[in-house]
């Protein structure tokens, strides 16, 4: 039998078709597979995001070289790193605004030394620990002075300075009358430690007048740094 043309061209036109859309199931089937691929990626770099990760590739000939070098930069930035700690520390305690600040100052100094970079956790963390404690509390009596208070302890100290000096006139009075029962050595011997004496006393009384004014203007100017 002859088979109709029409049937035959109707015959292998369905089986292109057929191998077409075999082929699109087959593409459709691979996009599905690598976009399931790329869901799992993306879902892993949101788990791990928040990780460090660091390689480190090393030959024997670098590792001692390498060490020195960290070691020689650790020393540097601990040398700077602690005065700066201890100067920017007691702004931040009890104080959010101050310790955001100082977070982000001392983060900023820190970065410049690829050694402290492991350390930034840390001291995110220490910062927010001092933002909720209590602000420091000045020691017992230890309140700033006013300009009065420190005129009145000035006077009070020149009070004493007089005192001693004339206690010391006294003394040097007394001293003479002796002078002329003793021979002459031993009253230049004693005049000497009387005026020795006498300086000492107005010597110290002067530094224990420099060392209340020099506390009270640091306590002052401490004051006015935490309000």
């Amino acid at each position: 039998m002859m088979l109709n043309p029409a049937y035959a061209q109707w015959k292998q036109a369905d089986a292109q078709w057929q191998q077409a859309a075999l082929a699109a199931q087959q593409v459709q089937q691979s996009n599905q597979q690598k976009q399931q691929q790329f869901d799992q990626a993306v879902a892993l770099i949101k788990q791990d995001g928040v990780h460090g990760f660091r390689i480190d590739i090393e030959a024997d000939s670098t590792i001692a070289p390498d060490e020195q070098a960290e070691k020689s930069a650790r020393v540097e930035f601990m040398e700077k790193f602690v005065p700066f700690m201890q100067q920017i520390v007691p702004m931040a305690q009890g104080n959010p605004a101050g310790a955001n600040m100082a977070e982000q100052i001392t983060l900023f100094v820190m970065r410049g030394f690829r050694v402290a970079r492991p350390l930034e956790e840390t001291v995110t963390k220490f910062f927010d620990t001092m933002a909720k404690m209590p602000p420091p509390q000045p020691p017992q009596g230890a309140g700033a002075d006013s300009p009065a208070d420190l005129a009145l302890r000035n006077k009070e100290d020149n009070t004493k300075l007089t005192i001693a000096r004339e206690k010391n006139s006294i003394e040097m009075a007394k001293l003479g009358e002796l002078t002329s029962s003793n021979s002459a050595k031993n009253a230049a011997a004693e005049s000497e430690a009387r005026t020795k004496a006498a300086l000492d006393a107005e010597r110290e009384a002067g530094e224990e007048r420099f060392r209340q004014t020099r506390a009270a203007s640091l306590q002052s100017r401490g004051a006015s740094h935490l309000t």
